[in-house]
């Protein structure tokens, strides 16, 4: 039996929820808190022609400066949905590569699945590989500007400290492809926002027990050079 609109809702609400994503559903839309839209395609898997999926969009969506990209929802016969992610950068590089629908501006997204190997259909036969894309969402929450104002009333906004705040997770962390990595496990919560403050390294210990030590207590007066000659701080042993 096909899905009605209101069982769609129900579905891309649901994998909003699952996902942990502040996403306000309007049909085949999402809303973030920014006002970003997200593009929500969705299809269920073919009886007839299982690992398949025929999902479509409007290409004249992309004029629209909010659009912040698109999520292909491919659900299976068994109703799991498989997310595939795409940022508008990406969305704008493949959508001139899609099957168009006659003479209209409505674009196919034809997603097939081979094995362990999901791939989507572009004109004259080529595919592509997507499985890079699947659950790939980060770019949904990273690139929001978060607001400038507090929506709770009962909220604080951080507050300007001239030393460490007693309740300030210290760690080492390296900066790769763009994000910052923490060294060792810290005690954050998923999800939530974070006022960093960050400062050059030159040296740092291998042991984790160690850095963890260091970074708690490079805040504490602990001298400018105790990660380069920590032996010496803790042991006694020579500077080397």
């Amino acid at each position: 039996m096909p899905l009605s609109q209101a069982d769609w809702r129900k579905i891309r609400q649901d994998w909003a929820a699952q996902r942990a994503l502040p996403l306000a559903v309007e049909r085949a839309w999402g809303r973030l808190p920014d006002g970003r839209r997200v593009i929500l395609p969705a299809a269920t898997e073919s009886e007839k022609r299982p690992n398949s999926w025929w999902l479509g969009f409007d290409e004249e969506a992309l004029a629209d400066a909010s659009v912040a990209g698109a999520v292909l929802l491919c659900r299976t016969s068994g109703g799991r949905v498989l997310d595939f992610g795409l940022p508008v950068e990406r969305l704008r590089e493949i959508a001139p590569r899609l099957v168009r629908k006659g003479a209209t501006s409505h674009r196919e997204f034809t997603v097939t699945r081979h094995g362990g190997r999901h791939l989507l259909h572009l004109r004259d036969g080529e595919t592509m590989e997507i499985d890079d894309r699947l659950g790939e969402l980060r770019w949904l929450t990273e690139s929001a500007d978060l607001p400038l104002v507090a929506q709770d009333p009962a909220a604080k906004l951080p507050q300007a400290h001239v030393g460490p705040p007693e309740d300030c997770i210290r760690f080492f962390a390296r900066m790769v492809g763009g994000r910052l990595e923490p060294m060792d496990p810290v005690p954050m919560q998923e999800g939530a926002a974070y006022h960093v403050v960050v400062r050059p390294a030159p040296a740092v210990p291998l042991i984790g027990a160690i850095r963890r030590m260091l970074a708690e207590a490079c805040d504490l007066g602990q001298p400018v050079d105790f990660s380069e000659h920590h032996d010496h701080y803790i042991h006694g042993t020579p500077k080397r």
